[in-house]
This record gives C-alpha cells, structure tokens and sequence, in this order.
C-alpha cells in the first residue's frame, strides 16, 4: 500500500487519456471496445468517468490500488488454503504486494485491465477452494459466475478452466488417489469450460473473430523467451539480465524445493502460465507480468516453507526487500514519465492561452515515451488538455497539417498556423500563413536545378515538389535552428525517377520566412531536379478524407 501511494499524486500518461470518457450501458455487452471485448471493464471505465471525471487523476489511481489491494487479500486467503500455513501464506501474499510487476498495472490508470480481470478470477478461486472442502453449491455457483465475470472483464481467464480442475485433485492428496485426483480434475475442468463457452459464443456472436492485436494469432517458440521475459519481472532485480535457459532450470529447481505434494506444485504451475497464454505470444510488456504475479506469489510462499531457522527468515526477507526497492525505483521512473507529461501539458495549455489569432497550432518534438514509459500519444493533445480544463481543440500533430488545413483553403478560408517545437525546456515558435503560397504562383510553373546549396527564397519556395532523375538526397534548413539539415523523405521511386514531396516537410513550408536553403546531395554528378507546383499530397489527403467522411456518416 505505502508503495503504490505516490501514483496518488500523479496523472494520467498514454493510454490513460484515451480512457477518460467511457459511459455504459447493455450496448457496452455487444461492441469491441477499450482494447477488446471487455464490457465489465468498460464499465470500471465509465465509474471513474463519472465519480472522479478528467480532472482528479487521483481518483482513478485510488481505484487501481483498491483493485491491487483487494487482489493481495484473495491472493493470501488462496495460500492460506493451498499452502495450509499462515506464514508462508503471509509470505505469498508480501511478495504479492511489493513485486516490481505490480507497478506497471498499478500505477498507470490504463494498466487495470489485468488487476480488473485478476479480482473476479481469484475470487472464483477462493469460492472453489471452499466448495472443495465445504461442497455446498452456492459456492460453485459462485465460482462459475465470478470465472465468467473475469472474462468478461478481460480474456486473460480464457485458458483457466484447468486451474480449477488442478485445485479439485490437489484436495485428493497421496498416491493412492490418483484416479480419484484424474476424476475431480477431468469433471471440474468441464464444468469450468461451461461459462468460458459461454463467453466465446457470446463473443462470437456481437463481434465475430475479431482481435486486439495482429500478433495474437502467431504461435512458436518465441512464447517460450517471451513467458521467460514476463517471469524475470516477477522478481527484479534478482533475475535481471538471467538467460532463458537458466531462467528455467532456476525455475524447475524452485519448483522441486517447494514444500507441497506434486499435485500442489502442478497446481503452481498452473497458476503460473494458464493465465498469461492470452498474451504470451505478444511483444513482452511489463503490464502483462501482473497475470503471472499470483502464482509467483504462491510458489515464493511454498518455497519459504524449505528455509528454517534466522538465515532462512533472512534470506526471504533479503528477497522482499530487493523487490521492493525494484518496485520504488519503477515507480520512480513512472514519476519521471509524469513530471515530464505535466510539463508539456503545461506547454500546450500556454501556447493555446496565448493564442490570440486563433490559429491551428501545429507541435512536435514530444517525447512519446520516457523512462520506458508512454506519456502522449501523437493527435492526444486534447483529451491530455481536458484534464487541466482546457480545450485543445486546436492542437494538432505536425504531420497532420495538411489534413487540418486543406479544408479551410479549400472552403477559400486565411488560416494562420503555429509551429511549436517542443525541447526539454523551451519551446520555439513560428508562424506560417499557407494561404499565401498558395496564391504566390500559378500551377504549372516548373524549374530545373543540379547538385548544390540553394536560397528557397529566390523563388523555390513556391514550388511543391519535385522529381529528382538520378540519386540524391534533399535537405532543407531547420526552420528552427539556423546550423542544422532536415532530410525531405522520399514519396516514391519510378525507375531512374525519385519524387519528393517538398510540402509535407513542415521545414519546407518555414522555409521563406525562416530564410531556408534547400540542400541537394547527390552520389551521382549527373543528378537533376525539376521542381514543380504540383501537389503530391492533395489526391490521397482528398481520398482519405472522404473516407473519413464516410465513416462519420456510418456512425
């Protein structure tokens, strides 16, 4: 708890901004939304939207650790009844709490979804570790329910019907009920299969075979480094930079130390990979760690029981606090990730305040990921401005110029746009009219020029792009730092013929003002250029407006 309680004091980062406005109703239980199919998530979404709103970031975090918190409770009642033993369930349950791999779920607002998820599953497990031992029927009904709301929360209880067939042979400890044991798991495991049906034909039903993620129908080996990856977080720093291979052996040997029957350490085994399946065959990221913490916790708690005397308590306790201090320096680096987002927030807020012309404001220059953490995605401006009360409706990407400007020339509008670079401290400014280049110069008009360093404002300003017969590479002048090159990419190749399209280099738009120069740096000395008035952009900008426009319609 104490660890986790500076996320109060923190904001949203990333993905946080796209999930502040959610609402719910029995709709929500027939679309794909929040990442996936996950009504009941989308409802944890739009109670916060409700209570806590944009601008009390706190509340939202108040929720994750209230999550967390309630997930360390059920997690120690579990080992309590599995490990038959309050110390090395309190031991589990410890770990649970101080493990690096909660940060990441814990702290970032949009990281819940697997703590969201986690609560209903060991919730289902509790109830039917009681069943087993009391087998009164309200708790397997319990069970079943709670199994189908964690699905519906989030898919990362997909593969978990064995885990409760595995508890069921656990309570059938000794080898003399083995075909007992077999029975109980082969029955529970049916019935636990029932809700997960019931869940993939639901979901089958509203939203077909569609998946969050391209990733998620490619299966091999590469799951096997990934599973490696996502266990290292359990227990940093202890297994950091730990090959797979003896990241295996450490855990087989863990494993046989571990002071329970081989019922009670298949049931670990369980807990441990039946869980993350869901995403084990995605890019490894350190959210996804919290669905293996569990049965980290469980196997840490079971192993305790093979250490006795001080150096025992000491050599866990060594354990506990090398985790925690893991865990205080990533939340550390989320902080930092933090600082830096409120800055920019800040920034925007300045630059749209002191807006008097009421211009599109174009920026760049922002760091989309700091300290291994996301803060603002690109075209997020203005749900990252609602939460300090501003409006940000005028805030846009750099590359997306065009796509905001074009309308209002085309509608014969005089639009003035901001160019704001974003450096660790200062932003630096400019002002464009691009009505003004575009009036400047009839359309057809065309120049030819070679290899060399050129003033753009003796007339090359005026032109749009420009194919290029031979190989070179453009530059134009950073508007913004006088000493510095900007590369104009490539639009497309044509044989011996590559096209540039100089207008959708924010550099080349400065240009004239800035007093640029066009750079052009070619390999072969035969290279020439003719540059032109036509505009490459404009006909896929028209195309994907009209799509746009489409799909505004259709909604």
């Amino acid at each position: 708890m104490f660890l986790l309680l500076p996320s109060l004091w923190t904001g949203f980062l990333s993905d946080d901004f796209l999930d502040l406005d959610h609402g719910f109703s029995a709709a929500t239980f027939t679309n794909y939304e929040a990442g996936g199919f996950r009504p009941l998530l989308t409802a944890l979404w739009a109670f916060d939207s409700h209570v806590w709103g944009a601008g009390r970031a706190w509340g939202w975090h108040l929720t994750n650790i209230v999550l967390h918190l309630a997930c360390a409770f059920l997690l120690w009642r579990i080992a309590a009844r599995l490990l038959a033993d309050e110390n090395r369930a309190a031991v589990a349950a410890a770990f649970f709490l101080v493990s690096m791999a909660a940060v990441p779920s814990v702290a970032r607002v949009s990281g819940r979804t697997t703590p969201a998820a986690m609560l209903p599953l060991l919730a289902a497990v509790l109830a039917h570790c009681r069943w087993v031992s009391d087998h009164r029927k309200g708790l397997l009904a319990a069970g079943l329910l709670l199994f189908l709301a964690s699905l519906f929360t989030k898919e990362t209880a997909l593969f978990c019907a064995p885990l409760f067939g595995l508890i069921s042979a656990q309570a059938a400890d000794g080898e003399e009920n083995a075909q007992l044991a077999m029975k109980r798991f082969l029955t529970t495991t049916q019935m636990y299969l029932i809700p997960t049906l019931l869940y993939i034909a639901w979901r089958l039903y509203w939203v077909g075979f569609e998946l969050g993620y391209s990733e998620s129908t490619g299966f091999g080996l590469f799951m096997l480094n990934n599973l490696a990856a996502l266990l290292k977080l359990q227990v940093s720093p202890w297994l950091d930079g730990l090959p797979v291979r003896i990241l295996i052996l450490a855990g087989t040997t863990l494993l046989l130390f571990a002071k329970a029957g081989w019922r009670t350490r298949l049931l670990f085994l369980g807990f441990l990979f039946l869980p993350v399946l869901t995403v084990v065959n995605l890019p490894p990221r350190s959210n996804y760690a919290y669905a293996i913490l569990p049965g980290a916790a469980l196997l840490l708690g079971a192993s305790s029981g093979s250490i006795r005397g001080r150096a025992g308590i000491c050599a866990v306790s060594v354990i506990l606090l090398g985790c925690f201090l893991s865990a205080r320096d990533e939340l550390s680096r989320f902080r930092q990730a933090d600082s830096y987002t409120r800055s920019v927030i800040g920034r925007l807020a300045d630059l749209e305040r002191n807006n008097e012309d009421d211009a599109m404001i174009f920026v760049s220059g922002i760091r989309s990921d700091t300290a291994g953490y996301g803060t603002i995605w690109q075209g997020a401006y203005r749900e990252a401005l609602s939460t300090i009360g501003a409006d940000g409706s005028r805030v846009f990407e750099e590359t997306s110029f065009w796509e905001q400007v074009w309308p209002v020339l085309d509608a014969c509008g005089d639009p003035v746009c901001i160019f704001a670079r974003f450096q660790d401290d200062s932003t630096e400014v400019l002002h464009l009219r691009p009505s003004a280049r575009i009036a400047s110069a009839p359309c057809d008009s065309s120049i030819s020029i070679g290899e060399g360093i050129y003033p753009v404002s003796y007339g090359l300003w005026r032109m749009n792009s420009c194919a290029a017969i031979g190989r070179c590479r453009l530059f134009v002048s950073d508007p913004f730092d006088g000493t510095s090159w900007v590369e104009v990419p490539p639009h497309s190749t044509h044989g011996d013929t590559t096209l540039y399209d100089l207008e959708s280099s924010p550099a080349w738009l400065l240009s004239r003002d800035a007093g640029g120069y066009l750079y052009i740096s070619g390999p072969d000395d035969d290279t020439s250029l003719r540059l032109t008035r036509e505009r490459l952009w404009l006909e896929p900008l028209l195309e994907r407006l009209e799509q746009k426009a489409g799909v505004a319609v259709v909604d």
